[in-house]
């Protein structure tokens, strides 16, 4: 089994997720996680692990900050929708369309 981490040029990185099995990461014991729980667990890793701290992030920069708590709510995918659609997709922001 190939390692999840790879030698390229006397630098050790990571394999692109398209060539990794589920096996590669329980051999690794890296968990698999949907997109909002991997969110949620790295907001938590960043706060200490405090759901409280989560809940009052600061970092309304991080890109992350608006997902922290779960979804999107409606309003705001609509907001994102339309300015996506305005700025044209070749434009957009990668998480618009989310």
């Amino acid at each position: 089994m190939k390692s999840l981490l790879t030698n390229l040029d006397g630098n050790i990185i990571g394999r692109h997720p398209s060539e990794t099995r589920p096996e590669d990461y329980a051999a690794e014991n890296i968990p698999l996680l949907k997109s909002a729980a991997a969110i949620r667990a790295k907001c938590l890793d960043c706060c200490a692990h405090s759901t409280k701290e989560v809940r009052l992030c600061p970092a309304k920069r991080c890109p992350l900050w608006a997902h922290r708590l779960g979804p999107l709510p409606r309003h705001l995918k609509a907001t994102l929708r339309r300015q996506s659609t305005a700025k044209g997709a070749d434009d957009a922001e990668p998480y618009a369309s989310q």
